[in-house]
């Protein structure tokens, strides 16, 4: 069991974890709880939230990759390439890569560029960038 506390007195966060380092639960300092459920591989299941709500992962069996989640106020589907590579995670962004398997562009769900990664540069985030606060 770990406790997050700031300063002597403070509230404080306490985390559990079972054998294998996993988190298992947090106690919150307003007293209410979350618990993560997972299966025999140590794939998250299931977690049970703040407000008692369980929101449902499925695995893709044939390669162990989350396909859907439930039970919370949406369903998210992901979507991989040949490769594996995630083209679409839960917050529906989508991923481009490379013939290198190199992330060359991410997309937000209104198909705007929010990352990029050029032949010389890692990737550049291009809000922050056009706000001058990475540098860019």
């Amino acid at each position: 069991m770990l406790r997050e506390s700031p300063d002597a007195g403070e509230p404080y966060n306490e985390y559990t974890y079972d054998d294998l380092d996993r988190l298992t639960d947090v106690t919150y300092h307003s007293a209410e709880t979350e618990m993560f459920n997972m299966d025999n591989l140590g794939n998250r299941t299931s977690v049970v939230k703040r407000d008692t709500a369980v929101d449902t992962y499925a695995l893709d069996s044939a390669t162990n990759r989350y396909d859907l989640s439930a039970g919370g106020p949406y369903e998210v589907t992901c979507a991989y390439d040949a490769a594996g590579n995630t083209t679409r995670d839960k917050d529906n962004y989508a991923y481009w890569y490379d013939y290198e398997n190199r992330v060359v562009k991410i997309e937000d769900s209104s198909s705007n560029d929010v990352a990029e990664y050029g032949r010389y540069e890692r990737v550049r985030a291009l809000a922050c960038g056009a706000r001058g606060c990475c540098g860019g």
